[in-house]
């Protein structure tokens, strides 16, 4: 008896290549796109180093570091997160958050991290203007936090 291996053909597909001539795959109606798209921001991101001072377009942010427990440090490399700070009217964090998702893939430093983070302050001529204009209101700054080298 002869055998032959076979391999399962996905549903919805052919055994005919989905190349065109180009080289390039032919669309078909309804199949989710393989490519990805262009990446864009509508806002910017502030890239900061903790601890270091950071200072923004009318503003100068004073950072604290975070402080990782040594075990976390010594088993973790943690990703760069990107975190959503509001500053009311103080100059003083009123609420900061990891930015959709996008935290350090680590509890042990996430809760650092975001410690660290309302102990910030900010001042500067945006803060000025914002206690001149709207004491209640905020200025909402997104920051790439380096943690890594």
């Amino acid at each position: 008896m002869e055998s032959s291996s076979l391999s399962p053909t996905p549903v919805g597909s052919s055994s005919k290549s989905s190349l065109d001539g180009s080289g390039a795959e032919k669309g078909r109606p309804g199949a989710a796109s393989t490519k990805d798209s262009d990446p864009f921001a509508l806002e910017e991101t502030l890239t900061i180093k903790p601890g270091e001072p950071a200072a923004p377009e009318g503003l100068q942010i004073e950072t604290v570091a975070p402080e990782f427990n040594h075990l976390s440090v010594l088993t973790g490399r943690p990703k760069n997160p990107i975190i959503e700070v509001k500053f009311n009217a103080k100059g003083v964090v009123d609420s900061a958050d990891f930015y959709k998702g996008f935290d350090t893939g680590r509890r042990d430093f996430d809760d650092p991290v975001l410690q660290c983070v309302h102990r910030w302050t900010i001042k500067g001529k945006r803060l000025d203007e914002l206690r001149a204009t709207n004491p209640r209101g905020h200025i909402t700054v997104k920051v790439r936090m380096v943690l890594g080298s």
